[in-house]
């Protein structure tokens, strides 16, 4: 079962997609939020395996609560906006968003896509693409991973276990396992030591 939180400020969005989301029999709707705050609490406490997201909920966008969600392991993330503009895309995906979906999306390719990040792959709408290519292209190597991300990455670099960097960073060992899950994907790799090549050969570690 996936569970999956909604964050967006329009209620008939979040009722909607919480309808018509669990139908699937895959996906179980844990929580709502209607603010980027709210959904970093909620985000904490309930950690979904998905949340969904608008970019704008007043009164601020959702950049950072992006950005917290992943570097804390609370959760994968998928843009779900009208906002599509070259910026947001590319500040979204290197904020640590695993998709950039828009709310005319069809419930089945929204469906999809939930399965495709939980599966460590990227979500992005295939017009997006198209239109962000150059932009997204031009992305360095160290927008691959999260601050956090690396953070970790360095600390299994130098012999580690996950239980020790869950103690250096004041984590659980199951957070620091999401992580490496996560860097994994990102990575295209299957264990640590390939973790560990990648990111040399990407100058991703100091």
């Amino acid at each position: 079962m996936i569970r999956i939180m909604i964050a967006d400020d329009q209620p008939i969005v979040r009722r909607g997609l919480h309808t018509v989301l669990e139908a699937e029999k895959d996906f179980q709707i844990v929580g709502e939020a209607s603010n980027a705050p709210e959904a970093v609490q909620l985000a904490a406490s309930l950690r979904p395996d998905v949340v969904l997201m608008d970019i704008r909920m007043p009164p601020a966008d959702s950049i950072n609560a992006v950005r917290e969600i992943r570097e804390q392991g609370w959760g994968k993330v998928i843009m779900l906006t009208t906002f599509d503009t070259e910026e947001n895309v590319v500040r979204a995906l290197k904020a640590g968003a695993s998709g950039f979906l828009l709310k005319d999306v069809e419930i089945s390719e929204l469906a999809n896509a939930i399965r495709q990040v939980m599966n460590g792959q990227f979500a992005i709408q295939p017009e997006l693409v198209a239109t962000y290519l150059p932009a997204l292209m031009g992305a360095s190597h160290e927008d691959i991973l999260t601050a956090r991300e690396r953070e970790i990455l360095q600390l299994v670099a130098v012999g580690r276990t996950n239980a020790q960097i869950g103690d250096v960073l004041f984590v659980s060992e199951s957070t620091i396992k999401n992580h490496l899950t996560n860097i994994f994907a990102k990575l295209k790799v299957h264990n640590r030591t390939e973790a560990i090549d990648k990111a040399r050969q990407l100058h991703l570690l100091e």
